[in-house]
């Protein structure tokens, strides 16, 4: 949900760049056996994601409160905040 600039910016190690801007294009390739946390900066672009994979019938579809401001703050202070 996150765009390139802001990817460039912070990310948590392991995430795949799927910006809000495409994402209804690159939904088809993720996995639905499979877990999907989806975050943003804050958590509110990442939710409306989420809601669309759960209008698709996706299943295991998380949203990452807070975003990574909130990663950054409770899980890893190595994420720089913005």
């Amino acid at each position: 949900m996150r765009e390139p600039h802001e990817w460039q910016r912070a990310r948590i190690p392991g995430a795949r760049l799927m910006p809000l801007s495409a994402f209804a294009a690159s939904a088809p390739t993720l996995d639905r056996s499979r877990d999907i946390v989806l975050y943003c900066h804050h958590g509110m672009r990442s939710q409306m994601a989420a809601d669309h994979l759960l209008s698709l019938g996706f299943t295991r579809v998380w949203n990452l409160d807070g975003g990574i401001d909130r990663w950054s703050l409770d899980v890893d202070p190595t994420v720089p905040r913005y």
